[in-house]
């Protein structure tokens, strides 16, 4: 990852998954890291898509007056590949999801009784079950996506310090 400044703009670049085409949620605090103060207290500065072709770089560009210290905090949108008619439901997730047993997600675009804030318990690297939740769960295999809800969890950051 790299943040940049270029007299106008702040730039934060990194590498995409290959691939897989996923959306980050990009935000940025002067106030101290991401970390710290909370993601929903950083200020959004929208989303980012990488093309999924190859390792891409994936970058987001804001305006922004210089200031002494900035932390990005970037957050994957996971897209899910599969998700199964099982009590509880089954997440599968095209890419690792670098989630812990006891995390909170927001689950969309999946099925009735999937989507919404849910806690997981974790299977294996790519795979986690939906607390309490129950079949039926009928998935077409796209447009689903997991994000986490931690305010100090499951994003990348990176500070000018």
């Amino acid at each position: 990852m790299s943040l940049t400044y270029s007299g106008t703009n702040y730039e934060v670049a990194w590498a995409g998954v290959k691939n897989q085409s996923i959306t980050y949620d990009v935000r940025h605090s002067t106030a101290g890291s991401i970390r710290t103060i909370g993601w929903s207290s950083a200020t959004s500065d929208g989303t980012s898509t990488n093309t999924g072709d190859d390792y891409t770089g994936v970058f987001k560009t804001f305006a922004l007056a210089e200031a002494p210290f900035i932390s990005v905090g970037i957050r994957p949108r996971m897209t899910v590949t599969a998700a199964t008619a099982a009590t509880p439901i089954q997440i599968t997730t095209g890419v690792g999801h670098s989630l812990v047993t006891g995390m909170t997600v927001s689950v969309a675009g999946v099925c009735a009784n999937a989507n919404g804030t849910k806690t997981v318990t974790v299977v294996n690297r790519t795979q986690f079950t939906l607390n309490g939740t129950a079949s039926p769960c009928a998935y077409g295999g796209s447009g689903g996506t997991v994000t986490t809800t931690s305010e100090s969890e499951g994003f990348y950051e990176i500070s000018s310090r």
